[in-house]
């Protein structure tokens, strides 16, 4: 039986139908023929890549030059058709001089039918079952609508059995039915056979296509579910957060991104959250050809449903990746069942990476709102945990009470579930703060036994062995954290930092100087190469360093200490002063940890006040106390005896 194959695509408020050359919206008509209709299908169905300008030229002006300005008006006559605008593209992306590319939503829908004929045959069989006769079908007939009513014909025709039509009718259904399973398949469209094994994928932030910025919390933290649900895929190699959103709002080619990563595919697409529905696009690239391997339907379902939808499109990668994801065991329980709770933690996330004093209290208050309307929500709680610990650095909190703080919420979260890596990382953090390193190490290699793929377990490990003196150790921990995350500028900055403390400072240097070149405001990397710079004995280096990470972000007590150190290493003793009567004069408006002003009191050579300071941040558990043994600041100090006491009931091995 001869089957009709009808194709429209779906772009959004359009309906492209390639067939009948015509796009519509709200059922009317839009003006587009000719060469603007068929570039614009032809992007449309190789919207996987860049199609360049050469070879729009070639296929569709027979690649003579004259028509470059055609071309050019040819996507400005789609660009009006789609009420696109080139500034703020929505449809079609342009790259100067290069070519363009298909970047808006985009559905297809597959409608099969019989062919004329075989509608009239259809036909003929009804009349048959009614009547016993057949007539052949007119030829003006070949152009009646499928839905037509059928009318009882008598003619002169072969008379046929009724055991004969009822053959052929079934014969029929199971055609029909065959075709439109494999057109229906499991909900995807997988475009070509299945790949060879891909073992590292990065999940691009997806698009948020409602405009409002007020809704970006919502795409981001559909975003980091995603990645979370598929670094638990054993064999996977998932690139974290901060490398995948430093591509956020970019329009950069998913190859490009790929290879900028170290991946072999890259899932991209949109989410658009409406009322209580919401509507979720993704597909997976190779970035070896730029083929799409996978490619989700679009999602559009109650917003009830959006645990079921990150079910769907993980399983769906893990298949077409050929990993597994999803079992034939009853699949795992969602976090939460409730809507309002998830939505308040996926607000706490977007906040919570923001790494701001104000935006971690917004982050605390929404885990806060989760937990309240979900008391079991364990992921709420661990990033509850988290705010605590960040807060120390960034609010900053009073230790103590950040320190309980974090372990009450952390505990809370394990002992709902005790496969949440996030959770034991920030119980870690606060055993490390409690000067319980057994149970420090203990929580860190548990978190990383629980998401193999989960850079920031890496990264604090690598801390860890820092503090603890094992500078070999520390580099190999901060470098896997680099491969999971390659573009994440605190991990780059602290591989210089590991660098630094095996005294390796050229290597240190050369961290701290990409990590610049990544982001020229990013102070944290200035200050670090800046101490880098004093370690080797290059004070001017250092000073301008210091001095352009206070440009980026302001006097903190951290970087007035180490200007002071600075100057006091060169000489520059009433300079150093300055700096010291500048601590102590925050610490009369906002909290100062003591040990930055021990430091300077070292370099004075002050060693009773600084010791007396030191005692006073053992007392508050201050953080910084866990880099007794790296911090040159308090090389001044080891050889007192009162030294290695401190470094006994802190519970660090001695210098």
């Amino acid at each position: 039986m001869a089957v009709e194959v009808r194709k429209s695509y779906i772009l959004g408020p359009y309906t492209l139908e390639p067939n009948r050359c015509r796009l519509i919206r709200e059922n009317s008509p839009i003006h587009i023929t000719g060469k603007p209709f068929q570039v614009l299908l032809y992007l449309i169905e190789h919207r996987d890549r860049l199609a360049t300008r050469a070879e729009l030229l070639d296929r569709f002006w027979e690649g003579r030059d004259v028509y470059d300005v055609a071309l050019s008006k040819c996507v400005s006559s789609i660009r009006k058709a789609l009420d696109d605008k080139l500034d703020t593209a929505r449809f079609i992306e342009t790259r100067w001089a290069e070519g363009y590319r298909y970047i808006g939503p985009f559905e297809e829908q597959v409608e099969q039918e019989a062919s004329a004929l075989e509608v009239e045959k259809t036909r003929g069989l009804r009349i048959i079952v009614e009547e016993e006769y057949v007539s052949d079908p007119l030829p003006h007939q070949a152009t009646l609508p499928r839905q037509a009513p059928a009318q009882t014909v008598r003619t002169a025709g072969p008379k046929l059995s009724l055991g004969t039509v009822v053959v052929s009718l079934a014969l029929a259904a199971i055609a029909i039915a065959l075709f439109a399973l494999l057109l229906r398949g499991n909900g995807a469209r997988p475009t070509e056979s299945h790949p060879a094994m891909i073992s590292s994928i990065a999940v691009l932030p997806l698009k948020n296509l409602t405009g409002d910025p007020l809704q970006e919390y919502f795409s981001d933290g559909m975003t980091e579910s995603l990645i979370t649900e598929l670094s638990k895929v054993n064999g996977l190699k998932v690139i974290s957060r901060a490398s995948a959103f430093t591509f956020k709002d970019r329009e950069v080619a998913s190859r490009d991104v790929g290879k900028r990563l170290g991946v072999a595919a890259v899932l991209e697409g949109s989410v658009e959250k409406s009322g209580d529905r919401v509507r979720v696009a993704v597909r997976l690239v190779s970035v070896a050809d730029g083929r799409v391997i996978w490619a989700s339907n679009n999602y559009d379902r109650a917003l009830r449903d959006v645990f079921v939808v990150q079910d769907e499109i993980s399983c769906g990668v893990a298949a077409s990746l050929r990993l597994m994801l999803c079992s034939n065991e009853k699949p795992q329980k969602p976090y939460t069942d409730n809507v309002e709770a998830y939505q308040a933690y996926l607000q706490g996330l977007y906040h919570l990476n923001k790494r701001k004093g104000e935006d971690l209290k917004k982050a605390i208050a929404d885990f806060q709102q989760a937990v309240a309307i979900d008391p079991n929500y364990a992921l709420a709680y661990a990033g509850l945990a988290e705010c605590y610990n960040m807060g120390m650095w960034y609010i900053p909190l009073e230790p103590r009470e950040a320190i309980a703080k974090t372990k009450a919420a952390a505990l809370k979260a394990i002992a709902l579930d005790d496969g949440i890596a996030e959770a034991h990382e920030a119980l870690a953090a606060a055993y490390s703060l409690d000067w319980d390193w057994t149970n420090t190490r203990k929580e860190q290699e548990r978190a990383i036994e629980i998401n193999p793929s989960y850079a920031q377990a890496y990264h604090a490990y690598s801390l860890y062995l820092n503090i603890q003196k094992e500078p070999d150790e520390a580099i190999a921990e901060v470098k896997h954290a680099q491969e999971l995350d390659p573009l994440s500028l605190p991990i780059l900055t602290d591989v210089g930092m590991a660098y630094a403390f095996a005294h390796r400072y050229d290597e240190a240097v050369a961290a701290y100087k990409k990590a610049i070149e990544l982001d020229p405001t990013y102070a944290v990397a200035h200050a670090n190469l800046a101490d880098a710079y004093w370690r080797m004995g290059m004070y001017d280096e250092a000073l301008k360093g210091y001095e352009t990470a206070i440009g980026l972000a302001g006097r903190t007590p951290t970087y007035v200490c180490s200007l002071g150190l600075i100057y006091a290493s060169a000489g520059r003793r009433a300079e150093a002063q300055k700096m010291l009567d500048e601590l102590n004069q925050m610490s009369e408006q906002r909290y100062v940890p003591p040990s930055l002003k021990a430091m300077l009191y070292a370099a004075f050579g002050q060693r009773n006040q600084a010791f007396s300071l030191l005692e006073e941040a053992r007392a508050e558990h201050s953080p910084q106390l866990m880099n007794l043994l790296i911090e040159q600041g308090f090389d001044p100090l080891r050889p007192d005896p009162r030294f290695a006491d401190l470094l006994r009931r802190v519970g660090l091995p001695q210098s």
